[in-house]
């Protein structure tokens, strides 16, 4: 028997003051598929991605992420679904100053109802941070790291609760596009060795290119684009 879908909408549907911004969108991502989502600024891309990571729950039609339904489970399900089960990657790192790579990477254990201790939480925070190839910076605070580098930090505090899924919105689009390539070979090793689901909206059609599969936002609903290249 195959295992359910990590993804699945079906006729999902989302208006802003009365403007259609998703029609009636169908999707079902199999687990540890690798799957982009492309089209022109202001189509709907973030409004998709945040439906599906549970931050925006004002949707019709049906939303399914790692078996959980998100128009029926409560707001604490769907929160405790966030902290466990889905990693964010967005353009802005969102990381604090003040504190350094490694206790960045930590802050999920700050709001997880779980049992760590603060040691082991460092410590696994230390381990991932190896794991996206920045472990020797693990001390310094972001201030001193560049785009590329506050990014890899930013994927290893998604990676820290072990998270089924990824979504990645426009990871990549405020780096230069060498530093875009390597954060994007770090996407696809995460995929192809931890088994981890992506979801990645972005602009950059090599970084679509390498996933699995290639989908375009169009008037608001998903097609498919050409045939990407298989992940290496």
């Amino acid at each position: 028997m195959s295992s359910a879908p990590a993804i699945r909408l079906v006729g999902v549907e989302k208006s802003y003051d009365g403007v259609a911004v998703l029609r009636g969108v169908d999707l079902e991502i199999e687990p540890g598929a690798f799957l982009s989502v492309t089209g022109p600024s202001g189509c709907g891309k973030t409004t998709l991605l945040n439906i599906v990571g549970g931050l925006d729950r004002r949707f019709g039609g049906r939303v399914e992420v790692c078996g959980c339904d998100l128009g029926h489970e409560s707001d604490a399900s769907v929160a405790h679904l966030r902290r466990r089960r889905i990693g964010f990657v967005f353009q802005a790192f969102h990381l604090l100053d003040h504190l350094t790579c490694r206790e960045n990477v930590a802050l999920p254990w700050f709001f997880a109802d779980g049992d760590l201790h603060r040691g082991a939480a460092l410590r696994r925070a230390d381990e991932v941070l190896e794991r996206v190839g920045i472990g020797a910076r693990a001390g310094d605070p972001p201030t001193r790291l560049s785009g590329g580098q506050k990014q890899r930090v930013a994927i290893a505090r998604a990676l820290f609760h072990r998270p089924e899924v990824i979504l990645s919105d426009e990871a990549t689009g405020s780096l230069d596009a060498a530093t875009a390539q390597q954060i994007n070979d770090v996407f696809v090793s995460l995929n192809r060795d931890d088994g981890i689901t992506f979801l990645v909206v972005t602009h950059r059609e090599r970084a679509a290119r390498q996933a699995g599969r290639v989908l375009r936002l169009e008037e608001g609903r998903l097609i498919e684009a050409e045939s990407p290249e298989a992940p290496q």
